[in-house]
């Protein structure tokens, strides 16, 4: 991924930027809009948004006889979580990506009234998209040993639990669909 001026740019301080926390604020504008950017190259013929409802469901743990799902009001809880919304307005949105969903048929609701599940076009979304955000991330590590790969994914789940407590691994590392 070539490196725009854009992320370039510091964001100043002031004098107050002494220690390794106003580094990392610092750093903040920069890794949030590669971050966005990652997701947004990954989803380009659908929203941000429609690739992390996807990525949700699949990583979903509950399971029917129908296969992996997600209900609306987890869908709700996780998209407050990625996306900074409000009380207020996460209801609505996840309603506008749910019909997104169904209108790109990539879910289906079977198993319960609120079982939410990917359709097998679903499924290839998913795991294309996926797929594409692993291959935009493994390029921004090519640099690293993999120990130091390690230690910053170690690094991240530990900031993470802090934040909203312990997280397991299989929630932060992106498995690299075969």
């Amino acid at each position: 991924m070539p490196e725009r001026k854009e992320e370039r740019r510091k964001f100043p301080l002031g004098n107050a930027a002494k220690g390794e926390a106003e580094a990392l604020v610092e750093l903040l504008p920069a890794v949030y809009y590669l971050a966005n950017r990652i997701l947004d190259e990954a989803s380009s013929a659908y929203s941000r948004k429609v690739l992390v409802a996807l990525w949700m469901i699949s990583s979903s743990k509950q399971e029917d006889q129908f296969g992996t799902y997600i209900t609306t009001s987890e869908m709700v809880a996780l998209f407050r979580d990625w996306f900074v919304a409000s009380d207020f307005s996460v209801r609505s949105e996840v309603s506008k990506v749910k019909r997104d969903l169904f209108y790109l048929g990539f879910i289906k609701i079977e198993g319960g009234h609120d079982h939410i599940h990917l359709s097998s076009s679903g499924e290839e979304a998913s795991t294309s998209a996926i797929s594409r955000v692993v291959a935009s991330v493994k390029p921004l590590l090519a640099d690293l040993k993999i120990d130091e790969q390690r230690s910053l994914v170690g690094v991240m789940q530990r900031i993470l639990s802090r934040v909203r407590g312990p997280a397991s691994p299989e929630e932060l590392i992106i498995s690299d669909p075969k």
